[in-house]
């Protein structure tokens, strides 16, 4: 289950090796949840959270939330130093 609301320090600090480091255990949630919090316009925010919010009760991902998540927050990866 991933964190809704990720720390200040971890949005601080969130950075390219942090994301790997998530993408190597598989945490790809997570990472859409701190680029979120860390970049996105708050409408983009609000819809990611419900949208973790609603995987994280149903317990999977459905092709389309991917495609939505990765569509609306893989945009501020290159954003990330």
């Amino acid at each position: 289950m991933t964190t809704l609301i990720p720390t200040r320090n971890e949005i601080d600090n969130f950075d390219l090796t942090a994301y790997k480091c998530n993408e190597e255990f598989n945490d790809h949630l997570l990472n859409y949840t701190i680029l979120a919090h860390k970049f996105a316009p708050y409408y983009i925010l609000a819809q990611a959270v419900d949208t973790v919010c609603f995987i994280n009760s149903q317990g999977y991902t459905t092709p389309e939330q991917s495609k939505w998540l990765y569509e609306n927050l893989n945009q501020y990866y290159s954003q990330l130093k």
